[in-house]
């Protein structure tokens, strides 16, 4: 019968000293041995101390905060790219292609346009036709225009404005 006080004694110390382990925060347990409880309590589980679940959140909360911060640089390199490849990326160098787009890139890349007029044109009855002529121009979109979205002005209007005031 002593036996037997003493045996259901030491179960309820065991379920005493083990329960605390379970829950504990206490960073002070051994986090190197598991501790099988099969004669304290009835499932067969293993008791963990609680630091092992601590390095587990601090695990999760690693991988979360790794993955915020590879999710943020990949946003911001998702902004630099430019999209479509140059001509030149395309054409194997050393060749003729090459050299003429190498020649076009160089020479006229960025030029100068002037519409001349040819012939005996008459320029008083056709002043109009000219100022159509060069607005069609602000309808192109290659062309560099100045901060209004207009185009410099010609020589017909400061032509007019340099009359007016020699005259007046």
């Amino acid at each position: 019968m002593a036996a037997a006080k003493n045996a259901s004694t030491l179960v309820t110390d065991v379920r005493m000293t083990l329960t605390p382990m379970r829950f504990s925060p206490s960073p002070s347990c051994a986090c190197k041995q598991t501790i099988h409880h099969t004669a304290a309590v009835n499932d067969h589980r293993p008791i963990h101390c609680a630091c092992l679940y601590d390095i587990f959140v601090m695990l999760q909360l690693t991988a979360v905060l790794m993955f915020v911060v590879l999710l943020g640089a990949a946003t911001w390199g998702i902004t630099q790219v430019e999209d479509g490849l140059d001509v030149t990326d395309l054409v194997p160098r050393h060749t003729t292609e090459f050299r003429f787009l190498e020649a076009r890139q160089k020479y006229f890349d960025f030029y100068y346009m002037f519409a001349v007029t040819q012939g005996n044109f008459d320029y008083p009855k056709h002043q109009k036709l000219l100022h159509d002529y060069h607005d069609a121009f602000t309808r192109i979109g290659n062309i560099i225009k100045n901060d209004d979205g207009g185009l410099p002005e010609f020589w017909l209007p400061l032509l007019r404005d340099w009359l007016i005031s020699k005259c007046s």
